[in-house]
């Protein structure tokens, strides 16, 4: 729905540049963070990853699975972004090569977290 909808305000961005900035502020305005997964340079886009600002997990969209997966349990650090949020929060999101990268902020046990896009599995290690 997202994909379809920033293709069709990109493309009418040209032809109609107010409608455009009106339609994405409609449409992105709830979330925090939204990056397109690219993974090696010349080949199509392996996904998408977005948070939204009223619920602290990860989301990531497999283009491959054609699934969308939400990540709130922290692989085995027994950490859960959905149930200790806001002691615990999403800093630093990014993606490289087919793979989510964040930090997780937790006064008592901060982890650094990976998502590999093809397996929608997650994986996290503390930060220490």
């Amino acid at each position: 729905m997202l994909k379809a909808l920033l293709l069709l305000v990109c493309s009418s961005s040209v032809l109609f540049p107010s409608f455009a900035e009106e339609e994405v502020n409609k449409y992105i305005k709830d979330y925090s963070f939204y990056a397109i997964i690219q993974g090696a340079p010349k080949y199509d886009a392996k996904g998408i990853v977005y948070q939204l600002k009223s619920d602290p997990c990860v989301y990531v969209e497999s283009f491959k699975k054609n699934k969308t997966k939400r990540f709130c349990k922290l692989g085995d650090s027994g950490l859960d972004l959905e149930k200790d949020y806001p002691t615990i929060y999403v800093d630093g999101l990014y993606e490289t090569w087919g793979k989510v990268r964040f930090d997780v902020a937790a006064p008592w046990n901060e982890q650094h977290c990976k998502i590999d896009v093809y397996e929608l599995k997650i994986a996290c290690k503390p930060r220490g």
